[in-house]
């Protein structure tokens, strides 16, 4: 994310056609990091439960 800061906002020089585009990568990876770091392992263990609840109600049956 840090890479793409000075393209962004024009620090050492403007590039028209790089700036949009160097700010929609920056912006995706400021919002997907942490979906991927919290919101995917908690999904998963969320299943995993759901799982395991499923399969000790077929073991006690």
């Amino acid at each position: 994310v840090a890479g793409v800061t000075p393209t962004v906002y024009g620090l050492g020089g403007t590039d028209p056609f790089m700036a949009p585009m160097a700010l929609s990568l920056g912006y995706g990876l400021v919002f997907a990091t942490p979906l991927i770091l919290f919101l995917v392992p908690c999904s998963y263990m969320v299943y995993v439960d759901i799982i395991n609840k499923f399969q000790r109600k077929s073991k006690n049956s």
